[in-house]
């Protein structure tokens, strides 16, 4: 199993896996700001060497300095390609979410709703359908004869 592939978990496994990886991701994030903060501390101490006059104290410092970009760099590297992993593995958790969903009984579900809330009162959408109809009745009627008088 790919670490991105969730096939033969439950998905209560696959999400606590998704949960450690990106608990792993953030860490890998906090290591790589703190060393952003470590490489710009060497940066102003090339800085002062230099200001300082002290040329091979500078020297070692800049070597530091490399170091630390090369370190960042595949850091960079590695989280970019961990971000795009648990971007992967959260489509594939809600795809196994989806997959595994239990399907609903629609006649079930109704039975249980109406026991909560009472079946459909057809009588009163009846006498409502009447009260529309007399006014459309009484509308038509009204428009009916101003349209005679007028002609």
């Amino acid at each position: 199993m790919s670490d991105t592939n969730f096939t033969g978990m439950d998905p209560k496994s696959a999400r606590e896996y998704l949960y450690n990886y990106l608990v792993s991701l953030k860490r890998e994030e906090r290591a790589m700001e703190e060393l952003s903060r470590e490489l710009e501390k060497w940066k102003s101490r090339v800085e002062l060497a230099v200001s300082k006059g002290d040329e091979e104290l500078a020297g070692k410092a800049r070597e530091r300095v490399v170091e630390i970009e090369e370190r960042l760099s595949r850091m960079k590297a590695d989280t970019e390609e961990m971000r795009l992993k648990a971007s992967v593995m959260k489509d594939n958790l809600r795809m196994l979410y989806h997959n595994t969903e239990p399907s609903v009984d629609a006649e079930k579900l109704l039975a249980e709703m109406e026991l909560i809330v009472g079946k459909k009162d057809s009588l009163s959408d009846e006498i409502k359908k009447m009260e529309a109809d007399d006014i459309l009745k009484k509308l038509k009627e009204k428009y009916g004869e101003g349209n005679k008088k007028e002609q």
